[in-house]
């Protein structure tokens, strides 16, 4: 098999997005899903492949089953041709429940433009499914959807989330529950998938790391990033301790290969979060700088009043028997610049973060802050020791404009973002809400529509943070 795109795998995705012109930033649908039946609720971020078009998933629609709501579908969404203004919307596959239901992850894409995901549920064993997804090999011929693995549940794990892939075409992955008895059904693993060998068809499923509910934390619930030794890096919303109602706030954990002659991986707890100002409740995946540092929010703590999450980053040590140091870099506050944010981040190459919140920015829907969620940029300190600076660049109405923003995707090219919102577009579908917008935040200028870049291989090892973000050191 071929190996995995450089935008998918080989390197932090440093995407630059150049300074904001005197025009504000602005959102564009792309595409709105009315009723969800050709798919709906989008909570998963877009994926590029080796052209302009942009990939993803939705949660529901496509063929009958699953409750009468559709097992869920992968899509392609390809720009307007010359002369054309509305873009085009492709379902690629629709999930049957035994091939897999429910896809709520990324998509990642291997250089042969072959799409690799997960679903949460599905399969033989209705513990959720690892697939790929080949495009045609002629014009008119449908994608080919190949079940890789099927979660069985036990020690096997069962509720897959994103995945991530190593030079050699293996993937890595999490699952929130299974893999011990602990945690009332598990606390969640981390796993492997090894391509098949030569002369054979079955992926190999090895499962890394057991959690066990304690201070190695529990439930994982997103995709992991890798160094250039291999080591794995992610996060747990629980575990770590006894604080948070006694489940514990969670973690951040490296996983280490085994040594020569050993077998066993090894875990390394990086923070324990306490529930307090500095955190709790990591729903989101990592990204991280040349220099090793870790960036991610917490759906929950920081030193808001409404307890209502936070951007941190984890420093390594500076000496061998130093400790990571934390720092946050921004509190939400849970009014007009959002709250709860539970979507990995994204960066440019001048060190400015993206991300964005599940609730907050005081227009529409309801929840425990209201709002329907922000999209947000924080732009690093222009001195030592200076404060990091929020800015909204855009609050959902819960209408037209969509509601519940997930992971951004940045186009360096365009100066703009592009994502899906799991609710919203108008209709009366998906329980009268809306079933999901796919948006465009143009960020002031605009230089053409070109394919999405990232940093080249002299820049960044090549096996350095498979699938991560990269931030330039402010």
């Amino acid at each position: 098999m071929k190996g995995f795109s450089r935008s998918a795998i080989a390197v932090f995705i440093a995407l630059g997005v150049a300074g904001w012109t005197s025009a504000p930033p602005s959102e564009s649908v792309l595409f709105s899903a009315a009723d969800g039946s050709k798919g709906g609720i989008y909570y998963a971020g877009l994926s590029t492949g080796n052209g302009e078009a942009l990939y993803g998933t939705t949660d529901i629609g496509g063929t009958s089953g699953c409750n009468d709501q559709g097992c869920g579908t992968v899509f392609e969404l390809t720009p307007p041709t010359r002369g054309q203004t509305a873009w085009v919307k492709s379902v690629l596959h629709d999930f049957s429940g035994a091939d897999g239901a429910n896809p709520q992850s990324r998509l990642i894409t291997g250089s042969d433009g072959v799409l690799y995901g997960t679903t949460v549920q599905g399969g033989a064993d209705d513990g959720g499914t690892v697939f790929k997804l080949a495009p045609p090999a002629a014009p008119g011929v449908a994608w080919k959807q190949t079940l890789l693995h099927g979660f069985a549940g036990g020690h096997d794990g069962f509720y897959p989330s994103g995945l991530t892939a190593d030079m050699q075409g293996a993937l890595y992955g999490t699952t929130q529950f299974g893999g011990s008895t602990g945690c009332g059904g598990g606390c969640g693993t981390v796993f492997k998938l090894a391509p098949p060998a030569d002369g054979r068809t079955n992926w190999t499923e090895t499962v890394l790391y057991r959690f066990q509910g304690g201070n190695d934390g529990a439930n994982p619930l997103a995709n992991l990033i890798a160094d250039a030794n291999g080591a794995l890096y992610g996060t747990t919303p629980q575990g770590g301790g006894t604080a948070c109602n006694g489940v514990g706030c969670g973690v951040v954990f490296k996983l280490i290969p085994p040594a020569d002659g050993q077998i066993e991986w090894t875990e390394a707890i990086l923070y324990r979060f306490q529930g307090g100002s500095d955190g709790a409740t990591p729903y989101a995946g990592l990204i991280a700088s040349r220099e090793g540092a870790l960036y991610g929010t917490t759906t929950a703590g920081g030193s808001g009043s409404c307890d209502c999450g936070a951007v941190f980053k984890l420093a390594p040590p500076v000496g061998p028997h130093a400790n990571w140091t934390e720092t946050l870099l921004y509190s939400f506050q849970g009014g007009s610049d959002g709250g709860f944010p539970n979507a990995r981040l994204t960066a440019d190459r001048q060190g400015a973060i993206y991300g964005s919140t599940n609730e907050g920015g005081d227009l529409g829907c309801f929840g425990d802050i209201g709002g329907c969620g922000t999209v947000f940029k924080l732009t690093p300190p222009t001195r030592d020791h200076g404060a990091w600076t929020e800015s909204v660049l855009h609050r959902f109405s819960g209408g037209s404009d969509g509601a519940f923003s997930g992971e951004l995707l940045v186009s360096d090219s365009e100066n703009a973002l592009y994502a899906a919102a799991a609710s919203g577009g108008g209709g009366d579908g998906c329980g009268g809400y809306g079933c999901g917008v796919v948006f465009k935040i143009d960020l002031g200028r605009s230089f053409g529509f070109v394919p999405y870049s990232s940093v080249s291989a002299s820049s960044a090892p090549a096996s350095q943070y498979p699938d991560g973000g990269t931030i330039s050191p402010p």
